[in-house]
């Protein structure tokens, strides 16, 4: 019944697909994808730049481009593969882990329902960024890392590949790439099985990111700013802060964050379940707690592969936050794709450690976990249908939905003339507007532009077409048909 539930929970993310989002970054990712796909070529870098100047590696554009290739341009797909990929990557991930600590269905039903109920988790798994996948490939890594039966060169080279992949999608896999290595060098002194793992993964990631590399060569990153503001009487609090942040995305505190000023009125629908919002942070902490001791027990066990989890888990956890903490970097939480298994693991882990000892502590802790995850299925169920009624939000987070965008697309070019102008008076990004128009069928052969606020007087062959919010901060749009274009002769 608990893996039916954890199940059913993975289940949300495959539906009310007409609510995902397609914001900024994504709809650059799959044009991009679609011209490689078009072309019959591989990137050897991103197309996207990060925050602190350096562009993103190719995987993710690998990704989708193998998805172009074989299902179509349609972003649709793109996001659905995605979705895809990080559940059974998690799903493999939630094994493994019960495998690992000797636990069985309740242990791994647990572990993945903490994964499919967290907010976050399930935000980026129906998005086609390049996040997830570093979910997914940091999930796989260390179901790999966790396997008990695998030749010590296949295990190396399966690591290096999802390692490799990893760096190559975003700068945040490195601390889980060093954390990995260190893993593997702890017990390259004692077994030598571990020593050709390590010699396998180095190679195999390092074959993995030449193209990377060689492209980094010739563009080489800009300076960034928060690299140069290095620790200070405020590093403490920001390493203290992302040692919490494992935890508070399992849980749904600073949901706002995906909301912005639409907050308000979600905070409302949910009514009493509100104060399960306010209470993440000292949730958070409790997590944290638990999840950090179960690393601890599980670390210090003679089974390999739980040892394993304990040692990578720990020095995941510090590593990370002191790679995020003592620059001056913003905090981000998708910042956490590479630690986001820490707490779910933690606290099986912590389950397993007192079931020998405290059976009943180890049952209350079990229902307590599986507690929050049913009361975060419940408001995942309430978020989709707010946003239903809402139409989106008119904010740049989760915005006007991707198939509310090309229904306005489909009705915008609804017409004789051969172009057509979009007047956006909105916070929709144009380059998603742009991207469904070129994958619209009703919008093919035409031209579509965008004016931002008011377009100025066009010669006859355009239409120009207003997007407004009907009624902000809901993100639904005004139809085209609604009221006469503007700017037309």
């Amino acid at each position: 019944m608990l893996v039916a539930a954890a199940l059913g929970l993975f289940a949300l993310r495959f539906a009310d697909r007409d609510l995902i989002t397609y914001v900024l970054d994504e709809p650059q990712l799959q044009d991009a994808a679609q011209a490689q796909a078009a072309a019959r070529t591989w990137a050897h870098i991103n197309v996207l730049t990060g925050t602190q100047g350096v562009r993103y590696g190719p995987a993710p554009l690998w990704f989708y481009t193998a998805v172009h290739r074989v299902a179509g341009p349609l972003p649709e797909r793109s996001i659905l593969a995605t979705t895809v990929l990080l559940t059974l990557a998690q799903l493999g991930l939630a094994l493994a882990v019960a495998r690992a600590l000797g636990g069985g269905a309740v242990l791994f039903a647990t572990c993945a329902a903490l994964l499919a109920a967290s907010p976050y988790l399930f935000y980026w798994s129906r998005t086609g960024w390049d996040n997830p996948l570093l979910g997914a490939f940091s999930a796989g890594a260390v179901a790999v890392l966790l396997l008990e039966r695998m030749r010590p060169v296949a295990r190396g080279a399966a690591l290096g590949l999802l390692v490799g992949l990893g760096l190559c999608t975003h700068l945040m896999a490195l601390p889980f790439s060093l954390a990995v290595a260190a893993v593997l060098a702890l017990e390259a002194r004692a077994r030598r099985g571990a020593r050709l793992e390590l010699a396998a993964l180095l190679a195999v990631a390092l074959l993995v990111a030449l193209p990377y590399l060689g492209a980094l060569r010739a563009e080489p990153p800009r300076r960034s700013a928060a690299w140069e503001q290095w620790g200070g009487p405020a590093a403490p609090a920001r390493v203290g802060f992302e040692l919490l942040e494992p935890a508070r995305i399992l849980t749904a505190s600073g949901i706002d964050h995906f909301l912005d000023q639409a907050a308000g009125t979600f905070h409302q629908r949910l009514g009493p379940a509100r104060v399960w919002l306010e209470a993440g942070p000292l949730l958070a902490v409790l997590l944290s707690l638990a999840a950090a001791a179960g690393l601890l027990s599980a670390a210090r066990r003679d089974h390999p592969s739980a040892r394993r989890l304990g040692r990578l888990g720990l020095l995941l956890w510090v590593g990370h936050a002191l790679f995020l903490g003592l620059p001056a970097l913003a905090p981000e939480p998708h910042y956490q794709q590479p630690t986001a298994w820490l707490v779910p693991a933690g606290c099986c882990a912590l389950a397993m450690a007192l079931l020998c000892r405290r059976a009943g502590a180890a049952r209350l802790l079990v229902a307590a976990l599986w507690g929050m995850a049913l009361l975060q299925g419940a408001i995942l169920e309430s978020w989709m249908r707010w946003l239903r009624e809402q139409g989106g939000t008119a904010t740049i987070h989760y915005s006007v939905p991707l198939s509310a965008q090309r229904a306005f697309l489909r009705d915008a070019c609804d017409t004789s003339r051969p172009g057509v102008a979009l007047a956006n008076q909105t916070a929709l990004f144009p380059p998603s507007l742009l991207s469904l128009a070129r994958t619209e069928p009703a919008c093919a052969g035409k031209r579509v532009g965008i004016c931002p606020g008011r377009c100025p007087r066009l010669d006859p062959a355009w239409r120009v077409v207003p997007v407004r919010y009907a009624a902000p901060p809901a993100g639904r749009l005004v139809p085209p048909g609604r009221e006469p274009p503007v700017s037309e002769p």
